[in-house]
């Protein structure tokens, strides 16, 4: 009968261990975890980035054409391109960032987009445009606008037309559309500063169109 003494003293240590297990697990279970630091951030804190508007490249069936005509230096067919007076805000926008890309050495692509924006509306727009190319800086060649190529002859007249393409583009455009125009003072002051250009082809024109339009 001795042995029967460790058995209950057996029996109740197995008791005593299952009890803890069990009081240990239902806690465990029970009681709400803390959360873990999570190393990405939810994504209830993310701020969506809006889709990017479509390019007007994407947006506008007449910008192939456009830009097909623009490589050509202004020749060929006009009609798939439309008429630059009906042209939406964001086309002219985009024609603009098209100008302000190409190099400025690229002379005569240039040009042949002052004259597709010289003809957009409204007329105040057109002519802030043409203002500004206007203003621009004379080029000295066509390999480097910032410097005259090697033998260059600054008088020369064969390359005065070519340097000066966009401004005499602007000028033209501008004394054409000043012909139907009510801001007739607007676009005399246009041809008085381009009368006061550095570039000699310019000022002449510009002169030229003074003499003749009416006081």
């Amino acid at each position: 009968m001795k042995p029967m003494p460790r058995l209950f003293a057996y029996g109740a240590a197995a008791t005593f261990v299952v009890a803890a297990f069990f009081i240990l697990v239902l806690g465990e279970v029970r009681s709400p975890r803390k959360p873990v630091p999570a190393t990405i951030p939810s994504t209830k804190s993310v701020v969506a980035i809006p889709p990017m508007e479509p390019t007007m490249a994407s947006a506008d069936a007449r910008l192939p054409a456009v830009d097909g005509w623009i490589a050509a230096g202004g020749e060929g067919d006009e009609t798939a391109m439309g008429d630059p007076a009906v042209y939406s805000d964001a086309l002219v926008q985009e024609l603009v960032r098209r100008y302000d890309a190409f190099p400025v050495e690229r002379r005569r692509e240039r040009g042949a987009l002052v004259y597709l924006l010289s003809r957009t509306n409204p007329e105040r727009n057109a002519m802030e445009f043409l203002t500004r190319v206007i203003r621009e800086k004379p080029c000295a060649s066509l390999e480097n606008c910032a410097s005259p190529a090697e033998g260059h002859d600054d008088h020369d007249p064969g390359l005065g037309t070519p340097l000066a393409d966009p401004q005499l583009m602007a000028l033209a455009m501008a004394e054409q559309r000043a012909e139907k125009s009510a801001l007739q003072a607007d676009w005399r002051a246009l041809a008085e500063e381009a009368k006061r250009s550095d570039v000699q082809s310019v000022k002449r024109r510009a002169e030229r169109w003074l003499a003749s339009a009416p006081q």
